[in-house]
């Protein structure tokens, strides 16, 4: 990563009275991935002094040399200098050459300047007291009378940062106040914030990725976005697409990413204490700890917070390793940051594999497999059952190899837990007669139950979305017997798994009398996988009902509308919409707003759709208003919502169509009625801002004259 890509990075907020364990559960999402934090580098330089906390891969030195750039091309003055530099040299021997003559403009200014100050971690693997020397040599650089006009950023990854000792220090060496009105004045501390899909986006393009999109589909079905929520993480990934034209399985990608993560990078190789055997070794040792002692979170040495019972220590586990081989270990990019004082591994998955492998090793090292049964199993009411707490580790090892002990376990967890295979592990090494196994001990095993709710992925439902199973998934899906909970996600399964030889499946549960519910998904992915004469058959079922749901309306018009159906055979179908149904409570407006932002509707068509409109919006039975009838359609109001789309579209052409003036007046009067009758369906703001419109665009004038 050695261009800068501006991916626009923001912060979460870290302080001492955040709940450090909610603030730390920030750092593990996938990138669904990245709340928008409001955080951004502009707000957060309006602070005097900052600290940020990143783990390792996280981009904290990327950042600092491109914010400290941006400073200096907008004419202020800012510098980048390293902390372990300062800790072996004077301020005047470590600023860049390049950068003396502004050092020098700048001390005899009365202007402010921004050190960015990086990094506290590698400065402390020269010395315990790195980071007081350094500030001791950067403050005497500076002149204890400027110190007031500088603003500094000091970057450390969270296991290096002290808290109380740390931030006491920042606070003594710049006479920073504990509390002030101002916040601006006080230290901040603030956690860089995982990486969000639009900027894995954004990345993979600067990377040469000329299928973007095709990349962050394939990392989505693969459920691999947790394997891209730093930069560092998102490099590794992009590598292996590039690479390999592909997204591997789980154990494919944890493969390759953990000995990237076992590695220091190329800036941190003189420190590197840790061949990679060791530090594989001793991380397998640290997750199997974590998982078997149910604490998963790992004691910085020399740490100064009270809570050691809650977390675990390295020097217990790895007691025949030196303190600088345990401090290298919990300094690589495998763990983050948790809370104050404790790291854990960045992804609970990643604990969990480590941990299975740990076992496997084990085992092909004699250990007996009585040992291991009680480590995974307990006798309860005389039968064996799996530990739940052990239910991940167990299905992992039950798909790592073809050893005795990882088929005893597979098949336990085939005739008894089957679901496991749908939450954890790699279901992909699972055999095609496991995996019609699997299937047979789901429907026995929750057989006359309709209330089901199985936590799975999509990762690991794509495991049966194997053509070998097309049969077996059929008889499933349209066996009404069978819980709909199951039934649904093996349509999904279906659906991501592009299984087209189940259509016609499909296609018959929609035309059953099946449950709504059911129909929805089927409908769902019909539109993604049907053929045209596929859909033209759905459309002649969707024809032969005589009322429709509300939302099952809005699927058959996402699957048939525009690329089947026209605008009037498009409207024939909402018109269809059940006259029973709430009205305060119908979403179709939505889903057909979204419909028409992701389709390419060609602009012939709405005309018809805005006559059409106005037409359901005043068909009878009509709103009565007070003694008085107006003429409002009581089961229609809500495609109100629809017209002001249809409106808006239209008015945002570049010509607006003369011959249609008559009906955008009608239409503006129209909703101006819909919002006096009905509250549930208002539009007021939307109203207002097209009207206003409506008087500022010239072109439009005409328009308003009518209305």
């Amino acid at each position: 990563m050695n261009e800068y890509i501006d991916l626009k990075r923001s912060f979460i907020d870290y302080s001492h009275s955040s709940d450090p364990e909610a603030v730390a559960q920030q750092s593990y999402v996938n990138l669904t991935f990245g709340t928008d934090t409001n955080l951004y580098w502009d707000k957060l330089l309006e602070s005097k002094y900052i600290i940020v906390l990143g783990e390792a891969g996280s981009g904290k030195s990327w950042e600092f040399n491109a914010q400290c750039e941006r400073l200096k091309s907008s004419g202020k003055f800012a510098f980048s200098l390293r902390l372990e530099d300062l800790v072996e040299g004077q301020l005047s021997n470590v600023i860049d050459a390049s950068d003396e003559p502004k050092f020098h403009n700048w001390l005899n200014s009365e202007e402010s300047a921004t050190f960015f100050l990086d990094s506290v971690d590698e400065a402390k693997l020269k010395s315990p007291t790195a980071l007081h020397i350094a500030l001791n040599h950067f403050v005497k650089g500076i002149g204890q009378h400027l110190i007031s006009r500088i603003n500094i950023v000091i970057s450390s990854r969270i296991s290096e940062w002290r808290n109380s000792t740390d931030s006491a220090e920042v606070m003594h060496r710049f006479n920073i106040p504990r509390d002030n009105n101002d916040t601006n004045l006080t230290l901040k501390t603030v956690l860089l914030a995982p990486l969000n899909e639009a900027q894995l986006h954004q990345l993979a393009e600067a990377k040469g990725i000329i299928d973007s999109n095709g990349f962050i589909n394939a990392v989505t079905n693969q459920s691999a976005l947790q394997f891209a929520s730093r930069p560092l993480d998102a490099d590794l990934l992009i590598q292996y697409w590039q690479d390999n034209h592909q997204i591997g399985n789980r154990q494919e990608l944890l493969e390759h990413s953990i000995p990237h993560k076992l590695s220091e990078r190329e800036e941190r190789k003189s420190h590197a204490l840790l061949p990679l055997n060791k530090a594989r070794s001793g991380t397998e040792t640290m997750a199997a700890a974590a998982i078997l002692c149910k604490k998963f979170n790992i004691l910085v040495p020399d740490t100064d917070i009270n809570h050691h019972s809650e977390s675990l220590n390295i020097k217990v586990l790895l007691p025949n390793w030196s303190a600088q081989e345990q401090n290298a270990l919990l300094n690589l990019p495998i763990f983050d940051g948790a809370t104050y004082g404790n790291i854990r591994f960045h992804h609970r998955t990643t604990t969990e594999y480590l941990c299975a492998c740990w076992l496997q090793e084990r085992m092909q090292n004699q250990l007996p497999y009585p040992d291991l049964k009680d480590i995974l199993f307990m006798h309860v009411h005389n039968r064996w059952v799996i530990r739940p707490a052990m239910l991940s580790i167990s299905t992992w090892l039950a798909t790592l190899g073809e050893n005795p002990w990882n088929k005893c376990i597979r098949k336990f967890l085939l005739e008894h837990n089957p679901e496991s295979f749908l939450q954890y592990g790699e279901p992909r090494n699972l055999k095609l007669n496991d995996l019609k196994q699997l299937l047979h001990s789901l429907i026995t095993q929750y057989n006359g139950r309709q209330d089901v709710r199985l936590a799975t992925e999509i990762y690991q439902l794509l495991a049966l979305a194997q053509p070998d199973l097309a049969d077996e998934l059929t008889t499933i899906i349209q066996d009404e017997l069978i819980s709909d909970d199951i039934r649904i996600k093996i349509i999904q399964a279906i659906k991501h798994g592009k299984l087209i030889q189940c259509n016609d499946a499909l296609l018959n549960l929609i035309n059953s009398d099946d449950s709504d519910y059911i129909k929805r998904y089927a409908t769902t992915a019909l539109s993604e996988l049907a053929n045209k004469q596929q859909l033209e058959k759905l459309h002649l079922i969707a024809q032969q009902y005589s009322e429709i749901p509300s939302l099952l309306c809005a699927d058959f018009c996402e699957a048939l509308y525009p690329k089947i159906i026209n605008p009037e055979e498009f409207l024939s179908l909402i018109e269809k919409v059940a006259p029973h149904e709430d009205k305060s409570s119908i979403d179709i407006p939505y889903y057909l707003e979204q419909l028409f932002k992701n389709n390419d509707i060609p602009n012939t068509h709405y005309a018809p759709l805005l006559n059409g409109f106005i037409r359901l919006c005043q068909k009878e039975p009509h709103i009565k208003e007070g003694n008085k009838s107006s003429t409002i359609s009581s089961e229609f109001v809500w495609a109100g919502e629809t017209l002001l789309q249809v409106l808006i579209i239209i008015l945002s052409q570049a010509t607006v169509n003369k011959t249609l003036y008559p009906q955008i007046s009608k239409a503006l009067i129209l909703l101006n009625a819909i919002n006096r009758c009905h509250l549930s369906h208002r539009v007021d703001k939307e109203l207002l801002e097209l009207n206003q419109r409506l008087l500022r665009d010239c072109k439009l004038n005409c328009v308003s004259a009518y209305h």
